[in-house]
């Protein structure tokens, strides 16, 4: 038999120079490509990282889509969403990301985001009992009508969706407010706007007649129809467990 190895370029020979000349060498050495084979399998050859075009054929084969908005994602993240993270997903897709991968950065970008939530529902669930304990010891027994007088003057002057806002909202400041505002709104009245109805506490009541009797030029005083009227009014308030509804 011809010596198989001479037929070789030298490199390989130096290479092979384990298995010997004969037709034995050469059985072990096919074998040796076939389990070699085997190993390898379908794998991919890794290009230089400088080779732009090699790494991006690599990145298409391993799952990446051929385009940044092929990650099939937007019905799970909702389009509002999906617009937010079209530049991440640019710089996804440049970096090789596949749909695989992707699909388990979105899985963990939801329960994050989920987690944000609940903590912020949690907040502002304790922070809303906090100041609606602080709203009734300030108001007392008129605490129900006080905020509900406040929320119907919101929404007088900044219409329902304000007034929604406000009513679930944290800002005991801003129900104060619009408590005052709803006692100067049941005082002097609303210009330019619908008519509102206000309900006032005994307590309230009975501050309102003292202001009228301390207020010498007060209508009452001379008689006026009107003002004997309010203050007959504020009398059945402030001596009975019913309240009042004052129009403005």
């Amino acid at each position: 038999m011809v010596n198989w190895k001479s037929a070789l370029p030298e490199d390989v020979r130096a290479k092979i120079d384990s298995f010997s000349d004969d037709a034995d060498g050469l059985s072990k050495l096919a074998n040796s490509f076939i389990e070699t084979k085997a190993m390898v399998g379908g794998r991919i050859p890794i290009p230089d990282p400088a080779d732009i075009t090699g790494m991006e054929e690599i990145f298409n084969k391993l799952g990446r889509p051929q385009t940044f908005d092929g990650y099939d994602i937007k019905n799970e993240v909702g389009e509002g969403e999906y617009d937010l993270l079209t530049p991440m997903l640019e710089t996804f897709h440049a970096a090789g990301v596949n749909n695989i991968h992707m699909q388990n950065l979105i899985d963990k970008f939801q329960e994050v985001q989920a987690g944000f939530v609940k903590e912020i529902d949690t907040n502002n669930a304790a922070s809303r009992e906090k100041n609606n304990g602080e709203l009734k010891t300030l108001w007392g027994d008129g605490h129900d009508e006080k905020r509900a007088a406040a929320v119907k003057a919101a929404e007088s002057l900044f219409g329902e969706e304000y007034a929604g806002r406000l009513d679930g909202s944290t800002d005991i400041n801003a129900f104060i407010g619009f408590d005052k505002l709803a006692a100067e709104m049941s005082e002097h009245g609303l210009h330019g706007g619908d008519r509102l109805s206000f309900k006032l506490t005994p307590g309230e009541a009975k501050t309102k007649m003292n202001d009228i009797r301390g207020n010498l030029d007060h209508p009452f005083h001379k008689g006026d129809q009107d003002a004997v009227a309010e203050m007959a009014s504020l009398t059945e308030a402030a001596t009975e467990d019913n309240q009042v509804l004052f129009e403005v």
